[in-house]
């Protein structure tokens, strides 16, 4: 019987029907001496997020330690990522950040790279009294010092281009630089 196109298609069908989930049990990492408390850091977790689009939070990504991710995208949020205390520390490969209030946040000590942040500013006419709110204040906004990081950065504001603005509240031990500079 010779092969077609609609036989190996049928077995294709076939052979999905008998697909096992990857995961077929439920942990309660709680049972076994995490802390559930969102200030105690005892659960050494890994979390790798690919292709992930968070819209309108307060928080758009909360990264707590060995974070790896890329293909991110936060819009629309009060804090885009925040980052807080982590003995690890964490890696985002290219991150999209638009209409933040404020793109990065850094709440507790952690240690990250961001290699490739591209960022919007709102340009002019962009804004009205309903979405006033996602005028960027900080793309970095660390107040207490407590990031200790690279970030790579693409500023573009709306209807203008790109321009070299990047703007820091606090954040000392973070080393930002545009793409096209130096190291």
């Amino acid at each position: 019987m010779p092969v077609t196109f609609t036989r190996l298609l049928s077995l294709g069908a076939c052979l999905l029907a008998f697909a096992m989930p990857v995961c077929a049990a439920t942990f309660n990492v709680t049972d076994y001496g995490a802390v559930g408390d969102d200030s105690t850091d005892n659960t050494a977790a890994l979390t790798i997020l690919r292709n992930v689009l968070v819209t309108g939070y307060d928080t758009g990504i909360l990264v707590r330690e060995h974070t790896d991710a890329d293909n991110i995208v936060v819009a629309s949020n009060i804090h885009g990522i925040k980052f807080t205390t982590a003995n690890h520390a964490s890696r985002f490969g290219r991150i999209g950040t638009y209409r933040n209030t404020h793109h990065v946040t850094v709440a507790g000590r952690h240690g990250f790279l961001i290699k490739q942040m591209n960022t919007e500013q709102l340009g002019g006419g962009q804004t009205n009294a309903q979405n006033d709110w996602q005028t960027l204040v900080s793309d970095v906004n660390d107040p207490n010092n407590l990031g200790t990081g690279d970030i790579n950065y693409w500023v573009v504001i709306g209807g203008v281009g790109a321009v070299d603005t990047f703007t820091k509240n606090g954040g000392t031990g973070i080393h930002a630089r545009q793409i096209v500079s130096a190291p």
